[in-house]
C-alpha cells in the first residue's frame, strides 16, 4: 500500500521528510505511521510528546 501524501511528506535524496515539524490532526498521517512496515513514521502530541502513533 502506497500513500502519498505531498502536503505533508517531500522526498529529499531518496529519503522522505516531514515538510513542517507541527502538523494539524489528519487521519491520512496517522494510517501512514500505523502502516509503515519498517515504524519509521512516528506522530506525537506536540503539547507533551507522548506518541499517539506508530
Amino acid at each position: 500500500m502506497r500513500i502519498d501524501r505531498g502536503d505533508r511528506f517531500c522526498l529529499d535524496t531518496g529519503v522522505s521528510q516531514p515538510v513542517a515539524e507541527e502538523i494539524d490532526p489528519d487521519d491520512a498521517v496517522l494510517e501512514a505511521a500505523e502502516s509503515c512496515p519498517s515504524g519509521a513514521i512516528s506522530v506525537r502530541n506536540a503539547a507533551d510528546g507522548a506518541p499517539i502513533a506508530r
